[in-house]
C-alpha cells in the first residue's frame, strides 16, 4: 500500500498526457464496469520514461480535448468519508479539464493507492 500523496508527487513530475485506454467489461454480477488507463510522461517529446496509472470502476467519465503537448495537472480527492458505494476517489484535469471522474481503486506500476490520513 502506498500513499495517494506519493502518487500525486508522482504526478507533478508526469504531467505530459500520452495515452489514455478505456475497458468496459461485465463483473460477476453481471454490471457493466469501466476501466481506465492513462499515460503519462515526464516532458512533452514523449520520451520513454512512461507512467501508466489504472483506474478501476470507473463512474460519471467525463471527457474533453486531449492535447498531448499540453501539461497535465491532475488531482485526485478522496471521497472515501462520503460513504459512496464503490467510489472512493475523484480524479480531474483541472488545468484544462480534459477529464474528471470517480473511481473505486487506483494504481500505478502494480502498486495500489489509499489515502494516508
Amino acid at each position: 500500500m502506498n500513499s495517494l500523496n506519493k502518487l500525486k508527487l508522482l504526478l507533478i513530475k508526469n504531467r505530459y498526457f500520452k495515452g489514455l485506454s478505456i475497458k468496459k467489461y461485465s463483473n460477476y454480477d453481471n454490471q457493466f464496469v469501466m476501466d481506465l488507463e492513462i499515460t503519462l510522461s515526464s516532458d512533452c517529446l514523449l520520451s520513454d520514461d512512461d507512467m501508466i496509472i489504472k483506474f478501476f470502476n470507473v463512474k460519471n467519465l467525463m471527457i474533453g480535448y486531449l492535447n498531448p503537448n499540453v501539461s497535465l495537472q491532475i488531482n485526485i480527492f478522496d471521497k472515501t468519508s462520503d460513504q459512496l458505494e464503490d467510489i472512493n476517489f475523484y480524479v480531474i484535469d483541472e488545468e484544462n479539464s480534459t477529464f474528471s471522474f470517480y473511481c473505486e481503486k487506483i494504481c500505478s506500476n502494480s502498486e495500489e493507492f489509499f489515502n494516508d490520513d
